[in-house]
C-alpha cells in the first residue's frame, strides 16, 4: 500500500491557499511574496548556536521596521 506525503496532501487540498489568502494580500511580503512560497519550504533544521544568530538578527530587524514605521509617520 502506498501512501501520499505530506507535501501531496498539502497540494491536493484547497484549503491551503485560503488559509493564506484570509490573511490578506502581500502579508509576508517584501520578505518572501506569495508567488515565492512553497509548501514545506518553512521547515528546517538549524544548530542552538545559529537559532541564537537567527534571534538577534530578528530582534535587529524588528529594530530597523519599527523605525521605519515611525518615520513614514
Amino acid at each position: 500500500m502506498e501512501f501520499p506525503s505530506y507535501i501531496e496532501i498539502l497540494n491536493e487540498s484547497s484549503s491551503l491557499l485560503d488559509r493564506y489568502n484570509a490573511r490578506g494580500e502581500n502579508v509576508m511580503e517584501p520578505e518572501v511574496g506569495f508567488d515565492q512560497f512553497r509548501v514545506g519550504s518553512q521547515f528546517f533544521v538549524i544548530t542552538r548556536k545559529h537559532s541564537l544568530m537567527v534571534i538577534k538578527d530578528r530582534l535587529k530587524f524588528l529594530v530597523l521596521a519599527n523605525d521605519e514605521d515611525e518615520k513614514s509617520i
